[in-house]
């Protein structure tokens, strides 16, 4: 409920601001869901394929027009993994996640999985990285590192230093 109400909190400000000019609610009997219309030509935008999908499957809106229109990422050219490595203090392998440490992006589970792992291999010296704003619990433990906010160079870097890379999300 909390984060139902802060994702309303923060739709409310994108209308607000104009960053997105309507807001639609659908329900059905278990579910309900806001699905932002950002408008293009008085059509709702959807960022990927997959998410149009999904809200025509879930929400019956097969007959509304819509638009698919990605957000790209402009990735640097070169990567200083050393330099991430050195500006962080990081010494051993390890996995890394960018995003919001969130629950709604299941961060509490990928912490859990990776609490388990250690347990099942305590000798591993690999680590867990959550590179973004921390908006759910994170345990004080010696092989998990929130490191906040970073620099899209610092998240880049980051990345290409990664033993794996994690994309948790419900």
């Amino acid at each position: 409920i909390a984060s139902a109400e802060r994702f309303e909190a923060e739709i409310e400000a994108m209308v607000e601001s104009g960053l997105i000019s309507s807001v639609t609610a659908y329900a059905d009997e278990d579910t309900i869901s806001a699905c932002t219309d950002f408008v293009y030509n008085n059509l709702p935008i959807f960022l990927t394929d997959e998410e149009r999908m999904f809200v025509r499957s879930r929400f019956k809106t097969q007959g509304i027009p819509c638009e698919v229109m990605g957000t790209g990422v402009d990735v640097p050219e070169n990567f200083d993994i050393g330099a991430f490595r050195h500006k962080f203090g990081i010494r051993s392998r390890y996995i890394a996640y960018s995003g919001r440490v969130d629950e709604e992006k299941d961060c509490p589970m990928l912490i859990h999985y990776f609490l388990e792992f250690k347990k099942r291999n305590p000798y591993s010296d690999i680590k867990l990285l959550l590179m973004g704003e921390k908006l759910c619990a994170v345990p004080e433990h010696e092989d998990i590192r929130a490191l906040g906010y970073v620099s899209e160079q610092d998240k880049f870097n980051g990345i290409a230093g990664a033993h794996l890379l994690v994309i948790p999300s419900r």
